[in-house]
């Protein structure tokens, strides 16, 4: 199938515009990994967490990236090219990739930190904090109704086996010093 060459400037066109796309995906990936403390492209922070679970997690989010980085080019191919592979997309996307990653990425990765700890706030303020109230009030309603039901029956129960053990105990020594 031969393609003209306004098709191929504009598939070279959108190869290129989705290699951005790819880009901005990876800086998503490179800024879930800061926020993880799996890495930080500032330096080496003493938050920095080590261990086999970070690693995989960035295992996980790398493959995820690939996975659909390989669907979305796909498609793109059968879309445009009717599925036929040429040198010239991937070129063209790969440097839509390089020239998000040299110019925009840098931007991005530079600020980083600074969106890492926007998260994190935006996450305590509007997460963390309504769910420990709702758990605070939660846990004092449950040890209301706690001490008002089981714990009333755990004293009668513990008043109770006190008066067993106390009637025992006067009758042992009832029969221990002789009084009838």
């Amino acid at each position: 199938m031969e393609l003209f060459i306004g098709k191929q400037l504009q598939v070279v066109g959108y190869s290129f515009i989705l290699g951005l796309i790819f880009g901005g995906l990876y800086d998503i990936i490179r800024i879930a990994h800061c926020l993880c403390g799996i890495a930080s492209y500032t330096g080496d922070s003493p938050g920095m967490r080590r261990g086999i679970l970070p690693f995989f997690l960035f295992f996980l989010l790398d493959a995820v990236y690939m996975i659909a980085v390989t669907a979305m080019f796909s498609i793109f191919l059968y879309w445009q090219m009717n599925g036929t592979f040429r040198l010239f997309v991937l070129v063209s996307a790969s440097a839509g990739l390089a020239v998000y990653l040299r110019t925009a990425g840098r931007i991005v990765m530079l600020f980083s930190e600074t969106i890492v700890r926007l998260l994190r706030t935006a996450v305590r303020w509007l997460v963390v904090k309504p769910v420990r109230g709702i758990l605070r009030v939660l846990g004092r309603v449950l040890a209301g109704l706690y001490s008002v039901t089981i714990g009333q029956t755990a004293k009668a129960v513990l008043r109770g086996i006190r008066h067993i053990r106390s009637g025992r105990i006067r009758r042992c020594l009832k029969n221990d010093i002789g009084i009838y």
